[in-house]
């Protein structure tokens, strides 16, 4: 369990720059482990309304409840909760999240219903005091790649993300968050129907 403040830097990325940064950094995509990301929301007060998301993330070894609330666009806090595999397959089979099981998450509404799920193969690296993530993720009809920068200091994790991208030769994109791009997806999925 734990309370952090989380400051990343993101941007989009072809297949072709997701290739580059990939041999940038000396990995290949075999060495990606791959995650589940489940996220959870109230049909009648969204916490996406307020800049906050809930998920379930299961990992190969690993899996954890997180709380997450958007300060800018580069900084959230959140609060972790690590669960045991039979909670996960729980929550899962019931389709939501009751919070009233796990008192760090009291303050939300007490049923979260589950609203679909990303799969994510993740690379990381240290990089100049941080984390550089390379993302390949599928949701939806929709697959992305992304690179990640995440750091203690926003001010120089700027800079060494910045310059990151112009080592690698990538464009700076204005860049959603995975949740809100999952969320898009959802909803051009819903209008199709």
């Amino acid at each position: 369990m734990g309370n952090e403040t989380e400051i990343e830097f993101k941007n989009l990325l072809t297949i072709e720059e997701y290739k580059r940064a990939l041999a940038f950094i000396g990995k290949s995509t075999s060495d990606a482990i791959k995650q589940v990301n489940t996220y959870f929301d109230h049909p009648t007060v969204p916490l996406k309304q307020k800049k906050q998301a809930f998920r379930l993330r299961q990992k190969a070894d690993h899996c954890e409840l997180t709380f997450k609330e958007a300060i800018s666009t580069t900084v959230s806090n959140e609060t972790n909760v690590t669960i045991s595999e039979n909670e996960a397959s729980i929550i899962l089979s019931q389709g939501y999240v009751n919070t009233r099981d796990y008192p760090e998450f009291l303050h939300l509404p007490e049923r979260l219903d589950c609203v679909g799920s990303l799969e994510t193969h993740r690379l990381e690296v240290e990089f100049h005091g941080g984390l550089l993530v390379l993302d390949h993720s599928i949701y939806g009809q929709t697959e992305d790649f992304e690179v990640e920068y995440e750091t203690t200091n926003e001010l120089e994790g700027q800079v060494i993300f910045d310059s990151f991208l112009q080592d690698v030769n990538i464009p700076a994109r204005p860049t959603d968050k995975k949740i809100a791009r999952f969320y898009n997806e959802m909803k051009r999925m819903a209008e199709r129907t």
